[in-house]
């Protein structure tokens, strides 16, 4: 049994996402390093299609790396002045007067942005549970602009 802390007992609501999402991202970078490698190899040897396509190959990578393992948070906690946050490999806590807004980010329609005043986004995926999550957080910012209205949005 997990003892509760004084942080702890002040969570209003709480989001996680399912494991199986995450361990998906997780295989996928893994899977696309490894393939990654190849090319490497492939290029020194001379084989096509060389090294400009493993270095794109290598970007892309990257760039999917740093936004599922540092970007996309798997885990919200709201208590009555924050907004607490956790992606695989750091964490953060957010003021709730600094979030304006709620709405989907880019074209991924589980992809959810907070905006965070002075900040870049804070982006989670949204899963079962985030409907509720959302009326949550509704209910204690009530100036925040709440613009999603995806698969799991809180229903009104």
């Amino acid at each position: 049994m997990r003892h509760q802390s004084a942080v702890d007992r002040g969570v209003i609501a709480s989001y996680r996402m399912s494991s199986g999402p995450r361990l998906l991202q997780a295989g996928l970078i893994v899977l696309m390093g490894l393939l990654g490698i190849g090319l490497v190899v492939g290029a020194a040897r001379g084989y096509q299609p060389g090294w400009f396509y493993a270095v794109l190959w290598y970007t892309l990578v990257g760039g999917n790396a740093h936004r599922f393992l540092w970007r996309v948070a798997y885990r919200l906690d709201l208590t009555q002045s924050a907004l607490r946050w956790r992606s695989e490999l750091r964490e953060g806590v957010v003021p709730l007067g600094e979030v304006t807004r709620v709405h989907r980010w880019s074209f991924a329609s589980r992809l959810v942005a907070f905006e965070v005043g002075g900040g870049p986004p804070l982006v989670v995926m949204a899963g079962p549970g985030f409907g509720a999550f959302c009326e949550e957080f509704a209910r204690a910012v009530p100036g925040a602009r709440m613009d999603y209205h995806g698969r799991y949005a809180a229903s009104r």
